[in-house]
Parts: C-alpha cells; structure tokens; sequence
C-alpha cells in the first residue's frame, strides 16, 4: 500500500514539475532600426557633414579605444550645412603668406565689430609643421596658445578658428621648425555686417562675412569629458576631415588633441590653452586622408576643469559613402 500511495503521488505532482522546469526566463532582445542619410553634395565630390539626427550603420562602430563603432551618417541641418561652407569658403579665401624656420609674424586686428580669426597652415613640399600661435589682446595678455605638430603639412594642412570677441586683437605666428622647412599661413577675420568687410589688396589677411555661431558649434554628438580622461573616435575612409569642437561651461580649457593612423602612430598634435571656454570655444578642422584614422582628446587639466568635445565628419566622398 506505501509503494502505490507513493506512485499515486508523482502522478499527480509530475504534469506541474514538468510544465515547472519547462518555463524559462529568455533575456529581452534589442532591435535597432538603421537608418542612412546622405549628406548634401557641394558637385566635387565631397559633401559636407553637420549635426542632426544620427544614424547608424551595423558595420561603423562609434567609439573609443575600447572600439564600439563611429558615427559616420547624420542628417544635417540647413543651418549648419550653410554655416559649414560659408566656414569652407573663407578659410579657402584666406591670403598664403610664407613663414621661413624661426621666423616670426603678426597679424594686428582692429576691427570693433571682428569676432573671430581663421588660421590656416601647410606646406609647398610635404614637410612637417612645426608652430606655436598665441592670441594677445592688451599688454602682456595672451587669453589662447597653440602648440602646432604635424607630420606632413600638405596632406594634412591645419585649420582653427579662434574667437576674438574684445574685437581689438593681435595673432603671434612663430614657425618652430628649422631654417628649411618654411609654412604658408593664412590668416583673416570674419567680421559680422555685409557693410564691414573690407578688402585691401595691400593687406595678407583677408576679411570675411561671419559665420552664425550657433549653427558653427551646434552638435549632438556632445560628450563631457572629465579632467585626465581620454576619449577617441575612428573614421572610416570615406571621411576626408572632420570638425573637432571643444568647449567649457567658462572654466580654462586644457587639452591635446591628437591625430593617429596606424597602431598608435601619431600624425598631429594640438596642444591648446584657452582661459575661458565659454566665450572663446576652439574648433579645428582636420584631415583624416586614407583609412585608419583616429581623432583622440585628452583633457590635459585636473579632475575639476571638465570640457565638451564634439567630433563631427565635415567632408565625406560621396562615392565611399554609397559603398557602405
């Protein structure tokens, strides 16, 4: 009677241990919709990049060195794709003047309604640049510094833009390299008013409309980057430069910015100071021909001089990009 009671029992109970250790718990799957835009071509080729929705592509990874995957496809705003080009025209407008080894020279700027300064360095032959920039507005006040180091000058030609917003200002230029190896720099203002822009032939620097600034510095790929931290983002090829913006909430800005193509082998190298990264945001154009590129920011300052870094493509070959 023991034995059939307990046969009974695992009959009754088995069904419920059965259906019991048949349900499992399956982890939620995530599904995310890839979307491409193009962005608007300027007929050479090339197209310009800007902020916007981003989209992402299952093979381009954004990220840092960990390597997650880049954002390479954003659909652009008209505004900032306007205030892109307007920024490619006058730094392609900017007067070239040559700058042998050790040489030093001046810009002065006196313009009250000035409110930036476009820069502009390369080389006739592919021969590194070495340069130091320093902004000085008064006696002995420089608010902005640049120590400039590239491998190769005409492959990949420096472009900053450094806001002035005193007006009155005087820019430094010391080319650091030795006797042989001379710069071509451009240097000119963007001056807000159609009325103000003034054109002198017997000038070397050049006055252009103002960029709206709003759509200049505008991104959505912002990023806050503590004091020591490290951040980096991979370009595919079909990139050819892209718009490194830096800013504070009006605290100094100390930071590197680095160019790197290979396993860690650094083209560039932007060493910057700004004593306020609110009124003075520093924004870079740089060139990222070929493929294995990587753009890496380092906050220089300590822990309590956090910066926002947007990285950005600016110019895309419209033939690689529809090959993605």
């Amino acid at each position: 009677m023991k034995i059939h009671s307990r046969l009974l029992t695992l009959c009754i109970f088995q069904p419920a241990i059965l259906r019991t250790a048949a349900f499992s718990i399956q982890s939620p799957t995530l599904q995310f919709t890839s979307a491409l835009h193009s962005t608007l071509s300027n007929g050479g080729g090339l197209s310009y990049g800007g902020t916007g929705s981003l989209s992402y592509d299952a093979n381009i990874s954004y990220g840092g060195e960990a390597g997650n995957a880049v954002v390479l496809k954003r659909a652009a705003s008209a505004e900032t794709e306007a205030a892109d080009r307007q920024l490619q025209d006058n730094m392609d407008s900017l007067v070239p003047s040559k700058i042998q080894g050790g040489a030093l020279k001046t810009w002065a700027f006196q313009n009250p309604d000035q409110k930036r300064l476009l820069v502009s360095l390369t080389t006739e032959e592919d021969r590194g640049i070495n340069a130091q920039i320093e902004l000085c507005e008064g006696p002995a006040n420089i608010p902005q510094q640049l120590d400039i180091t590239i491998g190769k000058g005409m492959l990949r030609p420096f472009k900053a833009v450094i806001e002035t917003p005193g007006g009155h200002s005087s820019l430094f230029l010391r080319n650091t390299g030795p006797l042989e190896y001379p710069i071509t720099a451009g240097v000119g203002a963007e001056i807000g008013g159609v009325d103000n822009i003034m054109e002198d032939a017997n000038s070397d620097y050049s006055s252009n409309l103002l960029v709206d600034s709003q759509s200049l510095y505008d991104s959505d790929s912002t990023r806050i980057m503590q004091g020591g931290s490290v951040h980096s983002v991979k370009f595919e090829p079909c990139v050819q430069s892209a718009k490194v913006v830096l800013q504070t909430d009006g605290r100094p800005l100390n930071a590197r910015i680095e160019l790197i193509n290979g396993p860690n082998s650094v083209r560039e190298t932007i060493d910057l100071y700004t004593e306020d990264g609110l009124e003075r945001p520093f924004l870079t154009i740089i060139s990222t021909p070929g493929s294995g590129n990587t753009i890496r920011i380092i906050n220089t300052a300590s822990m309590e001089f956090p910066l926002t870094v947007s990285l950005d493509p600016f110019m895309v070959d419209a033939d690689s990009e529809e090959a993605l």
